[in-house]
């Protein structure tokens, strides 16, 4: 890193680096690092990310400039959203809601609410989840096609979790809402849409591909072949990590309504919930699972996301996990 920090960047006009979490820095990496930051290169950042101030070294803190994130609570950042976007309280707890607790992203819902809302009914939610993948392709498509440098291209490949449609959002809360109260599914439904899911996220990140075909060509005339792999490489890569990080997506989503239950059976308030929205679904599952059942699907699918990360074959995780939670039909 001593040697990264003083090259000059050759894409952009800043190198960052960041360091996270700071706290499993030794004494050694830490001198190191001090003797970067004593004589630190112009247009060079370095980010330290820690759970505490107190947890890093002294002689680093004393040189670094400290910001702190607080987390509010569902309930403080739900009245936020409606002060800030003069959204009424119904309006702005499926905001909230629709963006996983991410603050930033329900003021993204909040612009584009009008005529949004989620689906009921496995049917139509499934058929909505897999439209809306679709659609959001075809936007990304384009977005991709319409990049005139391939320095655009790569900040863009790069940045594809944090490119938010909420309408792609609320068609994968619908489903999660419907498989999170559903009483039973037909026996072909798990690996039927298992597959169906895992080949429209295939062809959707083979559909990015194509939209970048255009700015890889005029690359290609521009510059040396190894520079054209390398680049072609980091962009493929990027759009290969798509598929799962919608899948992960999902999973999270599934957690976050499997907590809400947890928390109710435990008895705790109401306005502890993320999907408050969702208020009377959950409680009712909180009563008739139990805190026990509502822990194990909560380790289940926390073991889903780990298996996904050791690139256990996809397929295999979704059918398991439809399967587990939504049962046969009786």
């Amino acid at each position: 890193m001593q040697d990264l920090a003083q090259l000059k960047s050759s894409y952009g006009k800043w190198q960052i680096f960041i360091i996270d979490p700071a706290e499993k820095l030794n004494i050694s990496s830490a001198n190191s690092l001090l003797k970067i930051l004593e004589e630190a290169p112009s247009q060079t950042v370095f980010i330290l990310i820690g759970k505490s101030a107190d947890s890093v070294i002294p002689t680093i803190l004393s040189r670094s400039e400290l910001v702190r994130f607080n987390s509010p609570g569902h309930e403080s950042a739900r009245k936020a959203v409606v002060e800030a976007t003069g959204l009424s309280e119904e309006k702005a707890a499926l905001c909230y809601s629709l963006s996983e607790g991410r603050f930033g992203k329900s003021l993204l819902i909040a612009q584009t609410f009008e005529g949004l809302e989620l689906s009921r009914g496995m049917r139509a939610s499934h058929t909505r989840y897999l439209n809306c993948l679709e659609t959001y392709t075809k936007a990304l498509r384009q977005k991709f096609s319409q990049v005139a440098l391939i320095e655009e291209a790569l900040v863009l490949a790069g940045d594809l979790d944090n490119y938010f449609d909420p309408e792609l959002q609320a068609g994968q809360k619908s489903f999660c809402r419907a498989l999170f109260t559903n009483t039973g599914l037909p026996y072909a439904f798990p690996i039927l849409f298992s597959e169906a899911l895992l080949d429209k996220l295939e062809n959707c990140a083979s559909n990015l591909k194509k939209g970048l075909e255009p700015t890889l060509a005029d690359l290609k005339k521009s510059c040396s072949s190894a520079m054209y792999k390398e680049i072609e490489g980091q962009l493929f890569s990027a759009v290969d990590k798509w598929p799962m990080m919608q899948l992960e997506g999902l999973f999270l989503c599934l957690i976050n309504f499997y907590s809400d239950a947890l928390l109710m059976s435990c008895g705790a308030d109401e306005t502890l919930m993320l999907n408050i929205d969702c208020k009377d679904d959950i409680i009712t599952l909180a009563k008739v699972e139990g805190t026990s059942l509502l822990r194990g699907r909560i380790e289940m699918l926390e073991s889903a996301v780990f298996m996904l990360h050791r690139h256990v074959q996809p397929l295999l995780i979704l059918e398991n996990l439809i399967t587990q939670i939504g049962g046969a039909e009786a």
